[in-house]
Order: C-alpha cells, then sequence, then structure tokens
C-alpha cells in the first residue's frame, strides 16, 4: 500500500468526486481512478459505488475512510517525531 494511494482515497472519499480531488491533489483524475483502483486491489475489496458519473463510498469504504485518516496522521506525526529527534529535540 502506498501513501499516495491514501492520499488520493481520503480526498476522494471526502468529495466524492474524482476529479474534485484529483484537483485538490494536483493529479490528473485518471491518476486518482488508477490510486483507488490498486488500492481496492490490495484491500480485495471495493471501497466506492461507481454509477455513471457519481461515486459513493461502500460500507468498507466508509470503515476504511476512518482507518486510512488515521494511517496517514500516524505517518506524519512519526515523520515530525523523527525530525525533531534529528534536530536534538525529544
Amino acid at each position: 500500500m502506498e501513501y499516495k494511494w491514501l492520499q488520493s482515497f481520503i480526498v476522494a472519499a471526502q468529495t466524492c468526486n474524482f476529479r474534485t480531488a484529483a484537483q485538490q491533489l494536483h493529479l490528473s483524475q485518471p491518476s486518482i481512478t488508477v490510486h483507488i483502483q490498486q488500492l481496492e486491489e490490495f484491500l480485495h475489496v471495493q471501497l466506492f459505488k461507481r454509477e455513471r458519473n457519481r461515486v459513493q463510498l461502500t460500507e468498507a469504504g466508509k470503515l476504511f475512510q476512518i482507518e486510512a485518516q488515521q494511517m496517514v496522521l500516524q505517518w506524519e506525526q512519526s515523520i515530525e517525531r523523527i525530525r525533531l529527534v534529528s534536530k536534538g529535540i525529544h
């Protein structure tokens, strides 16, 4: 699982729109689609219901949204702690 997949998923889940997510992340819409597909393949679960030009989170997607947000928060906190330690701040 890649960090960029999580970022794409979180923004897409918040907006329920891959195009809007792409704009917010400064990526192309096809890139967001690929990230979501790769994440779904990795997890072996469908995260979004796709209907024409609309997407909605599945029940698994709703649960994973919470988990993904926690993972990204932990990732960012860990990076900050490591940077502080490298500067001699504990």
